[in-house]
């Protein structure tokens, strides 16, 4: 991997705008549906809105990269991207910020299969962990780059959450540009060996099904469901509970720019955490040592505590993705890959687009304080989910 440290720099760099891109506009967007006199369900309803088409689109992206479309689908993403951020700083009502919402999703999705599956073939496969990682440590980089930059600007740029959204803009705009920049050959990516589309991933149901069926693919697809939902939830619902307690669009910013940063630590210690405890131990404890945080989240009041309980959420949390990521390409053949990669990240977006949904009904009757309790209850039994699953090839008992 490191003699080709080129194109995986690209990867990682792009990886970093379009998490930046998104995570500078979900919080606006509830900000702005706020402002826009949406109520907590219709605030659930629009973050949903961002997993809906994904959730229909994932599967056939992947089947695209396995059969060596991934450059396209780089640049596919970043446009979407693109557009999708405009949309949202353009939106003037409640429908039209959905739809932008929306476009944004499948954006994030295309460029996050294509990353993805480009690293599960081009990395050799002791070096899962460590790639899938440094993946992650870059997407936790825009993480955190991304809130700061637009909570300051909603909080100091004329138009409130409008300049926030419009940062947002401005990130995608380089995002496409660094996509337009990676240069791929789809030529020499054809003679990879493993690279030809795997007879089980032609769109079939029922080969599909057999993937899912596949010992271990569901307790890591419930796994990944649930921690990406989470930080969805935290992005989103963060500025409610804010809003309800006073708290600034700035300080929202900086405490999801911390979680980001901690993700950042523990996503550069994943790799040596699996070597010495085993995947299936860190995956099951972070899942644990997040849902106790996240709950007690709910109880502090004083910035201090807020702060410390944000960092521990965001360190166990951010250690659950690249565990995820590697244990579903070790299920697979290697050509089966990205498809694999794809259903999981399908997963991920149902859980985006049910999970929101219900934590706006939560919200509605409990307050926001409700939705950091679900996310604690969500990461509890998936974490049983991981310790109660059969360990196989591939899982991550093995570390």
């Amino acid at each position: 991997m490191r003699r080709e440290a080129g194109w995986l720099y690209l990867l990682l760099g792009g990886t970093v705008l379009v998490q930046a891109a998104v995570f500078a506009g979900r919080p606006m967007t509830t900000y702005r549906a706020l402002e826009l006199g949406a109520s907590t369900t219709v605030v659930g309803l629009i973050v949903a809105s961002f997993a809906v088409v994904p959730l229909v689109l994932a599967v056939p992206a992947g089947r695209g990269v396995d059969g060596n479309r991934a450059r396209a689908f780089l640049r596919y993403g970043a446009g979407l991207s693109l557009l999708g951020a405009v949309a949202l700083a353009a939106a003037p009502s409640l429908l039209l910020l959905a739809l932008g919402n929306a476009v944004a999703g499948v954006g994030l999705l295309l460029s996050a299969i294509a990353a993805q599956g480009i690293i599960a073939r081009r990395a050799p496969s002791e070096d899962h962990d460590r790639a899938f990682g440094l993946f992650t440590v870059a997407a936790s980089v825009g993480q955190l780059i991304g809130p700061v930059l637009s909570g300051a600007a909603a909080s100091h740029l004329p138009g409130g959450p409008r300049a926030g959204l419009a940062a947002a803009s401005l990130l995608a705009v380089l995002l496409l540009v660094v996509s337009l920049a990676y240069r791929q050959s789809e030529r020499a990516a054809s003679r990879e060996p493993g690279t030809d589309p795997a007879p089980g991933t032609d769109g079939n149901p029922a080969r599909l099904l057999g993937m899912i069926r596949t010992r271990g693919m569901s307790p890591a697809m419930l796994a990944s469901l649930s921690l990406l939902t989470c930080v969805d939830l935290i992005t989103a619902f963060l500025p409610v509970l804010a809003q309800e307690r006073g708290i600034s669009p700035a300080t929202v910013g900086w405490l999801l720019a911390l979680r980001a940063f901690a993700s950042i630590v523990s996503r550069l210690m994943v790799a040596r955490l699996a070597a010495r405890w085993g995947r299936r131990w860190v995956l099951v404890g972070s899942m644990v040592v997040a849902a106790v945080a996240l709950v007690l989240f709910t109880l502090g009041s004083a910035t201090a505590v807020l702060v410390a309980l944000m960092l521990v959420a965001g360190f166990a949390l951010g250690l659950g993705q690249p565990l995820t990521m590697s244990w579903v390409v070790g299920l697979v053949p290697e050509r089966s890959r990205a498809t694999a990669l794809a259903l999981r990240l399908g997963a991920n977006r149902a859980g985006q687009v049910a999970v929101p949904a219900a934590a706006g009904v939560v919200a509605g009757l409990g307050g926001a304080a409700g939705v950091f309790v679900l996310t604690g209850v969500m990461l509890t039994g998936a974490a049983t989910g991981v310790l109660l699953s059969r360990a196989g090839s591939g899982s991550p008992g093995g570390g």
